[in-house]
């Protein structure tokens, strides 16, 4: 049954993705020390504190949204003490709309090696692989991006929560995966976001639009850091695989030189179900989940956001 979850739907189509680029030696040692990283900030809870022109990130309070998006309580079941992990109610893997929605899939391949795709899928199907352990055989699957303007699901995110501007334009984009499969690599946006947890934990990693781009710059090489739109390079491989290996693991590392002025500073957060942070347009930034997997069943857990780009 799980071996036949990608196949068993004829109406799975494929969708364009930019080709790989050409290979290119990458330099074993950049000059950046490891990132030194604030706490971000948070707004206060009056929702009248936040501009949409603000040019510094923040965090808004716990549970801030939770009351503005019905899709928090109605879609998701909380940790309990009999089952710790967030899961999908049964009342909406009853009734979720048979629609198609965009999927990232990542598989295994031999000698350690991964391949990315993107397709659709419809979404019980998609729902029902969230809902249930993962075998090995089968790949890493995240929604991503999914535009809900034109979706049925867009009912449970209308109207938009205060602060979020409101204009036909500012639109709700939903995140939906498991602990592990839930992850974006060190991006920017052209706008403005507004980004809402709804499921799960993720952790936040933040960057000024000349910090990001000096890491790319040292790491990958200025002509990547300059590139307004990258490949699938930046999901999958070596430049995913070093980036993330200085964004998330190079600041954690004992032993540093602190006294001197960093090199790379930024922000970190972890949001929970209602939290939300905003980033500024320009801002780089990277998203992981906090993992939740069960180590008797290997269920994964589900992690979810949405966000408003304006």
């Amino acid at each position: 049954m799980h071996r036949d979850l990608l196949v068993a739907a004829p109406c799975i189509r494929p969708r364009r993705i930019a080709p790989p680029l050409r290979r290119r030696h990458l330099s074993s040692t950049p000059q950046l020390r490891p990132p030194v990283y604030l706490q971000l900030p948070s707004i206060p809870a009056d929702p009248s504190a936040f501009t949409p022109d603000r040019l510094l990130p923040a965090l808004f309070p716990r549970s801030h949204f939770t009351p503005h998006i019905p899709a928090i309580t109605k879609w998701f079941v909380p940790p309990s003490p009999s089952f710790p992990q967030w899961t999908l109610s049964q009342k909406f893997l009853n009734g979720c709309p048979d629609i198609l929605v965009p999927i990232e899939a990542t598989f295994r391949m031999p000698a350690g090696h991964e391949k990315f795709d993107q397709t659709n899928m419809p979404l019980p199907l998609f729902l029902t692989y969230l809902s249930q352990p993962r075998p090995k055989s089968l790949p890493s699957l995240y929604l991503a991006q999914h535009a809900l303007p034109s979706s049925p699901l867009a009912e449970y995110f209308t109207p938009p929560p205060p602060p979020v501007p409101t204009h036909p334009s500012v639109t709700p984009t939903l995140w939906l995966g498991t602990s592990v499969t839930a992850t974006s690599p060190l991006h920017r946006d052209p706008l403005p976001n507004i980004f809402v947890q709804l499921a799960g934990q993720k952790m936040i990693r933040m960057f000024p639009p000349e910090a990001g781009e000096r890491i790319l710059s040292e790491l990958l090489g200025p002509h990547v850091a300059k590139r307004k739109i990258r490949g699938q390079e930046m999901m999958i491989g070596e430049e995913r695989a070093r980036v993330d290996g200085y964004v998330w693991d190079a600041g954690n590392n004992g032993g540093h030189d602190y006294a001197k002025a960093p090199d790379i500073q930024g922000y970190k957060a972890t949001v929970g179900s209602g939290s939300g942070v905003f980033i500024p347009r320009g801002w780089w930034y990277a998203v992981r989940a906090v993992p939740e997997v069960d180590e008797e069943s290997g269920f994964e857990g589900v992690c979810a956001s949405v966000n408003w780009w304006f």
